[in-house]
């Protein structure tokens, strides 16, 4: 094949990608919404991850795609959005505050004080919930 034709379609795939993320962003930010609408949650904090973007941690596209869809789907569906602080929201037990002690191979914690085992990930969402408050 000539190589013209290679980067042209290899282009064209490239768009492509990019357009399925941004629909794929509306459609979470869509199905949040309705989540937050049948149990009537009027305020949605949502951890800024704003520094966490790119292949390093996980991604081909960035997170802040999808907070922006968050973002106006909330506006239009007049939920409120609070960033807040990721900030020792995975070292905090949910339960007490207290330190937890991580095992990054099976993703859990372990309170040393409450003796709670934990998902890491569940334990962060909780504490989001609980301690967050918004950035400035």
């Amino acid at each position: 094949m000539n190589s013209e034709i290679l980067r042209t379609e290899a282009k064209r795939k490239g768009n492509k990608a990019h357009i399925l993320a941004h629909q794929v962003s509306l459609q979470v930010a869509s199905d949040v919404v309705k989540k937050l609408e049948k149990h009537q949650v009027s305020i949605l904090n949502l951890e800024n991850l704003k520094w966490a973007t790119g292949r390093k941690y996980g991604s081909k596209w960035t997170h802040s795609q999808q907070q922006q869809a968050l973002e106006h789907t909330c506006t239009r569906a007049g939920i409120r959005l609070r960033k807040v602080s990721p900030k020792d929201t995975s070292q905090k037990c949910h339960k007490r505050g207290c330190r937890i002690i991580h095992n990054s191979k099976h993703r859990t914690a372990w309170c040393t004080e409450c003796k709670l085992t934990m998902d890491r990930d569940f334990n962060a969402a909780m504490n989001i919930v609980k301690y967050s408050f918004p950035i400035r």
